[in-house]
This record gives structure tokens, sequence and C-alpha cells, in this order.
């Protein structure tokens, strides 16, 4: 499911609320514009002392159009997370490396198990650190948020936004439900793989019944990751890593892309009316729909 990529010659006018994490680093620090981006020449080398988009871009280009190690490409990103001074901004990164390695690395010959099982791992612990209540918190500060849920006197705060965490739980549910379709990677089997992902659609389905922030979008959100979670069980039979569906539901492949075309279909209903026909994800559930 990775999405075109625009020239970084030009950078077109997108409205701040529709950028997705990944999209608002890259454009807090230059957009793709940067000449770092473009060349090519010891690509991973250089980056290091650039911010940190730009390192973890790098080394994923670096990986996927220039056979440079894994390994190599996952110290680059390391060091680069480990460079940041606090909780929130080292979940963003990893938040960011999670979506491009979704976005990229699906549009790659390189995109493989180990590739996926790594994304579901970053999109794991973004939501662990975005997920961290802090103690002692008063009053607003950057990085900082209330729950969002509403009805006590006092909000427990994260180190995540509600918007932060609920879309560290769509990537982590999308993730680990590819991993699933891969077969399992060499840390998490099939079945578990898929159990990890229900688990991040359901909670969800409990933010976007609760949550303050919560609109019609993020109800097309849940419908969407649920649909991806059967259309990755579907691929799983299609393609023969399992002989019976690992998460337990119908074994018909048929069934289950029938099942995640009714909730293509409803969450494109919801993202038209939310975010309009030329978002991302009223984009991507057409793509799905016309699978």
């Amino acid at each position: 499911m990775a999405e075109p990529v625009m020239s970084g010659l030009m950078r077109a006018p997108v409205h701040a609320g529709k950028l997705t994490t990944s999209m608002k680093l890259i454009d807090a620090e230059g957009g793709l514009q940067q000449s770092e981006f473009w060349d090519n020449r010891e690509r991973i080398e250089r980056s290091r002392s650039y911010g940190l988009s730009t390192s973890c871009i790098a080394a994923i280009h670096q990986l996927l159009d220039h056979g440079s190690s894994f390994d190599e490409v996952l110290m680059t990103i390391e060091s680069a997370i480990s460079r940041s001074e606090n909780m929130h901004e080292s979940a963003t990164g990893l938040q960011m490396v999670a979506e491009l390695m979704n976005r990229w690395c699906a549009a790659s010959t390189s995109y493989n198990r180990q590739i996926m099982g790594q994304a579901a791992k970053f999109s794991e612990r973004a939501l662990e650190l975005f997920e961290t209540k802090l103690e002692g918190a008063g009053g607003s500060s950057p990085g900082l948020a209330g729950d969002g849920l509403g009805g006590a006197a006092r909000k427990e705060v994260f180190a995540g936004t509600a918007k932060e965490r609920f879309a560290a739980l769509t990537f982590k549910a999308m993730n680990f439900s590819t991993v699933g379709a891969l077969g399992g990677s060499d840390e998490i089997s099939m079945k578990e793989a898929f159990q990890v992902a229900w688990g991040a659609k359901e909670a969800m389905s409990r933010m976007a019944e609760t949550a303050e922030e919560s609109n019609s979008g993020w109800f097309g959100q849940v419908s969407f990751v649920h649909g991806i979670w059967l259309h990755c069980q579907a691929r799983a039979l299609e393609t023969q890593a399992s002989q019976k569906n690992p998460a337990g539901g119908s074994d018909c492949i048929e069934t289950l892309y029938r099942e995640a075309l009714q909730l293509f279909l409803d969450a494109y209903a919801k993202f038209s009316e939310s975010y309009g026909p030329h978002n991302a994800y009223t984009v991507k559930a057409i793509t799905m729909i016309s699978r």
C-alpha cells in the first residue's frame, strides 16, 4: 500500500491537519527539497549529521535502491533516534520509520518478512513511548497532551496526544497484519502477528468511541484496518503460507476478500465525509476496493 512520492523540487501546499507523522517531521526539517536526500553518494554516512527524518529516509532509501545491508540500515536508524533528547521525539522518530517502511517497502522488490518484521517492531515501540504516562505533569507543553477520554476531574497525561497514539495503533495493526500475511517473522509466528494486529484494532475501536478528538474519519480507519486484517489473512491462505486461517476465521479466501471489501467501502464513505476525496486515506481505500 505504498503511496506515490512527489518530486522534491516542488512542495505542494498541504493543510497541516492532513499531514501524517512522517510528513510533518519531513516538512519541519525542510521537506524533500533537502539536497542530501537526493544525493546518492555516501548517503548513509553523510546523513548522520543531519536531522532525524533525513537520516531515516536516507537509510531506507539506501536499503531499497542500493542493496545496503539491513543491519547497517538499522544501525543508522537507531543512531538517529538515540540522538533524541526526549521521549516524544524518540516516539515520533520510531513512528515515522514504521510509516515509511509500511508505505515504501510495499512497493519495492526488497519488501520481505525481515523488513516488515522490523517495521512492526518500530510501530510497537512508538506506541509504547506515546502511551507512557507522565507523572506530575501539569498544564500544557510541546509533545504532551491529555488523554482526551473525558469524564475525570484530573486527566491522565501521556507522552503522545490521542491522535498520535491512534496513528501508532493504526500502523501497528497494519504492520503486524502484513507480517502475518507473509507467514510471520523470525521473532513472531503468523498466528501471533494476527493476534497482535487484532488487539491494536480493538484498541483503535475503543479510542474512536471515547476520545474527544474522534470523528467519522477515526471510525473509517478502524474499518480500514479491520479490512486489512482480513485481506492479509486471505493473502496468507492464497500464497499457501498457511493451510488454515491463522486468525481462526473463515478458511475461504473469497469470503475473506468479500468481507474485507465491505469494510473498505465503509472506510471510503467515512474518509470521504471527514477528509474529502483527495486525502491519502481516501485514496488508499479506493486502492484496496479496486484490488
